[in-house]
């Protein structure tokens, strides 16, 4: 279902493939509550924030190699819980474009509050280091060790993402 209402945008999808291919940059756009590309936005590798509103569908994005998600990609969709992500492999010729969808949302929900808990605590435990050195940086062996078991957190759940991501998330070519 999710690629069928999505099989009308394919055409503009793999025109900003060819176009991040020739200009050297990633596109991302939203895809609207309709199923529709929003604007196109450009920037660097790895930094293509896609603004999102509520009702939004998902998101569209363009990769120098390959239209599998990334693992920042995974994480992204972990937080966000979009119902599509699609992504477009950087080509001139023939880009190809592959749209992922969770099999079963509920699948992604608990390891997506994981994600957000974590986010959440990683951003207090920085405010506080800035708050209190004017940056976030670990002084103490306290601070260190807090830190260490925040990152530590963050790979496990990372790592539980990217081996469960097959099972919970379905694909499509377009």
């Amino acid at each position: 279902m999710i690629c069928e209402n999505l099989q009308s945008e394919t055409p503009k999808m793999k025109e900003l493939a060819r176009k991040a291919s020739r200009e050297h940059v990633e596109y991302g756009a939203a895809i609207n509550k309709d199923w529709k590309l929003g604007k196109a936005i450009s920037g660097k590798h790895n930094n293509v924030t896609i603004p999102r509103s509520s009702g939004d569908k998902g998101n569209y994005h363009t990769h120098i190699l390959g239209s599998q998600p990334s693992v920042v990609d995974q994480w992204a969709a972990l937080i966000h819980q979009p119902e599509a992500m699609c992504i477009g492999e950087a080509r001139i010729s023939q880009p190809v474009v592959s749209c992922h969808f969770p099999k079963k949302p509920e699948d992604l929900k608990a390891l997506g509050i994981a994600a957000r808990m974590a986010e959440e605590d990683i951003a207090v435990y920085t405010k506080r280091l800035e708050d209190r050195y004017g940056k976030a940086e670990a002084r103490t062996e306290m601070e260190k060790l807090e830190a260490s078991a925040l990152l530590r957190r963050v790979r496990q759940i990372k790592e539980t993402m990217v081996k469960k991501w097959p099972d919970m998330v379905g694909s499509c070519p377009m």
